[in-house]
């Protein structure tokens, strides 16, 4: 039993499936990726018009007013 969840752990990660925390944004060039309740990243958005996606120096992205 032990093998086959480090299998499958191991096949997660070779995947590159990557988990986030409900809420949570990152920058995908000049679009948006928010994470869901689920756990997993949403399909990239456009920011609001007249916005960008940027990074702060804390490390938060968001889309910004430029």
């Amino acid at each position: 039993m032990a093998l086959l969840l480090f299998a499958l752990a191991l096949g997660l990660m070779a995947c590159g499936d990557e988990s986030c925390t409900a809420g949570e944004q990152k920058c995908d060039g000049m679009k948006i990726l928010t994470c869901e309740e689920s756990g997993t990243w949403s399909e990239a958005e456009e920011c609001p018009t007249g916005q960008r996606c940027m990074t702060m120096d804390s490390g938060v992205e968001h889309c910004m007013a430029m």
